[in-house]
This record gives structure tokens, sequence and C-alpha cells, in this order.
């Protein structure tokens, strides 16, 4: 009858232990040497019904391919899923023994077994030597600068495609209240700015392409995009009207405002500036335009 001493040498030879990666923890993590070997029980993972199956059915060694302890431990307890297992196999006088990666690199082994029932032919190691062909990448939490420059961009995009529709050239800003709204449902601690494009489609474009359709907004508005604290929602309100993006007919009409006069040029007069209106806030998309008012006759004198 075998030790548990020979069933180790035996299995070290099918898979030397000093084949192992660096970081894996192979070997013997359980038992007596010298206590024989009548029965084995084979797993995947060294879990505590795993442990529980081997004490019921008298193994007296089991051999895992992940190992117990990959890292330092300062206890085993059994206060912890560890320790229980370990207690569980102690108790049972069952010992542990894990061949892992010098596993996986045996011929045959696993990555070998894999190979042949996928069906691959002319089989051979993988030359770990050269430059890595993976890359590991640690993904930081994003500071409020950073979020507030994502969302800067992302505005800017959104304000590019507004330049670019055909009859729909107007501008608009977004306030910091506004801007600390969108950045308080577009962006997380977990998961950075990734829905901060999700939360302007839907608080930003949509309720201007509502109002762009519904003709409250025109060619060369200025829109003020707020936070209403009151009503918990965005407002829309319409700062300047006209005077912002020119047609192509204003700068054809520029181009060509310069005449010959004495044989010198002259420049073009300045343009007269519009009489400020007030803002008006563009009613949702919903909502009926309001009637123009009439207006009134002042008196006439006799």
């Amino acid at each position: 009858m075998p030790t548990l001493g020979e069933v180790v040498a035996l299995v070290h030879r099918w898979y030397p232990p000093e084949t192992a990666d660096d970081w894996d923890a192979v070997g013997l993590a359980a038992g007596d040497p010298g206590a024989d070997v009548r029965r084995i029980l084979l797993a995947v993972d060294p879990a505590l019904p795993t442990a529980r199956e081997a004490a019921e059915w008298n193994a007296d060694l089991l051999l895992t391919h992940h190992p117990l302890f990959l890292r330092g431990v300062h206890g085993v307890a059994e206060t912890s899923p560890k320790g229980r297992t370990l207690a569980t196999l102690t108790r049972a006088r069952c010992g542990l023994l894990t061949a892992h990666t010098n596993a996986d690199h045996g011929s045959p082994g696993v990555s070998d077994a894999l190979a042949r029932a996928l069906g691959l032919r002319d089989v051979r190691p993988v030359d770990a030597s050269g430059p890595p062909l993976d890359k590991l990448v640690v993904f930081h939490p994003l500071q409020r600068d950073q979020l507030e420059e994502v969302l800067e961009i992302e505005l800017g995009q959104v304000q590019q495609r507004v330049l670019e529709t055909a009859k729909g050239q107007f501008l608009f800003r977004v306030t910091p209240a506004g801007r600390d709204f969108l950045l308080k449902e577009g962006t997380d601690q977990r998961y950075g700015a990734r829905h901060l494009k999700r939360a302007i489609e839907r608080y930003v474009v949509y309720p201007l392409a509502n109002l762009l359709a519904t003709e409250q907004v025109h060619l060369g508005d200025l829109v003020r995009i707020d936070w209403d604290g009151i009503h918990k929602d965005l407002t829309f309100v319409r700062e300047g009207e006209g005077a912002l993006v020119q047609t192509e007919e204003e700068t054809a009409a520029k181009a060509a405002a310069v005449d010959a006069k004495d044989g010198k040029t002259v420049d073009a007069p300045a343009e007269a500036v519009s009489e400020t209106k007030k803002p008006r806030v563009a009613l949702p998309a919903t909502a009926p335009a309001a009637a123009p008012q009439a207006s009134r006759k002042k008196p006439e004198r006799s």
C-alpha cells in the first residue's frame, strides 16, 4: 500500500513542481507523508463541500487542481472558509495535494488534454520569451475636474451637431447648476463617465430637438439651459434671437460690401446693433404657442 509521500513523489514526476509559475502554490498542503493512502478523491477546487465529501467517503487524499492557500496566511482558524476546509480534512486524516500550473504545463496534462479535445494537431508549448502579449490596465476613479472636462467635450460635440444642421443652427450654453445635474445623472465612482453621453441625450439633445421641431428655437438663437431647483428639472430659456449665426446670404453681402471710391476701397459700414430683447422661455414641445398680442394705437390728437 503506497504512502502519502510516495503518491506525492509520483504526481511530482508527472508534473514537476519547478515547472509551475512563480506565483503558484503547488505540492502537499496538508497530511502526514508516512500515512497510508487507500482512496484518493479528485476535484478542481478544495472547497468546504468537497472536503466534507472526502471525509464522508473516507478518502486518504484529496487531489485538487486549484490550491487552497495561494497567498500567505497568518492563521487557519475555523472562523474562515479556508480554515474550516483544512480542519475538516485534518479531522478526517485526509491529506491535500495540489497540481496546478505544473499540471497545465505537463504533457500529458491539462492543456494537452484540452488540445486533444478540441482536435488540435501538431501541438507544442508556447514560447514565453519575448515581449508579453497581454496588457494589464488599471482604471482609477475620475476626479471632479476630469469629469467636467469629459462633460465639456460631450457638450461641444452636441453643439457641433446642432451647427451642422441645415435649418436649425443655434447656440446653447449650460449653466454651472445644469452641469452639476448632468454630472450627477451621468457619472458615478464605479463607472466614471460611461453613462454621461446617455444623460446628455436624454436631458439636453431630446428637449432641444423638440423645441426645434415645434419652431420654438430659430436660426441664430442662444438658448440657456439651467437647473430649476423648485421643479427639479432643466429649463430652456432663449436669451438671444437671430444674431448669433450668419446665413449664407449675409456672408455674401459682407463680402460684396467693399466698393471702389475714387480709386480706393472703403470698408463696409458697421452693422446696426439690434435692440436687445428680453429673454423668453422656450415652451415645451407639447405646449401651444402663445398668441401674439395686438399692438395698441396711440390716441390721435385733435
